[in-house]
């Protein structure tokens, strides 16, 4: 993992920040460039996504919404620390 960071890092994708108050860990945060990176990938993923949900119905597209709200419900409960 360190290897593909550092890779990051000297591409100018992430920087390294310490970690509050544990001097052993560092967090990787997205740099400028990164979150345009990011942006653009996502942008593009979008319009795919656009494109593939043209053959389903309304009907079917409220279906599936609930259906990944109750996924996303289901990893924000894995987050949770209670």
């Amino acid at each position: 993992m360190t290897t593909r960071i550092d890779k990051l890092v000297a591409r100018g994708f992430v920087r390294r920040e310490p970690c509050g108050t544990d001097r052993r860990s560092l967090k990787v945060v997205l740099s400028a460039r990164g979150c345009s990176l990011v942006d653009s990938i996502v942008g593009a993923r979008m319009e795919d996504a656009t494109e593939c949900l043209a053959s389903v119905t309304k009907a079917q597209r409220a279906e599936l919404a609930r259906l990944l709200r109750l996924v996303n419900q289901g990893l924000e409960a894995l987050d949770d620390p209670e």
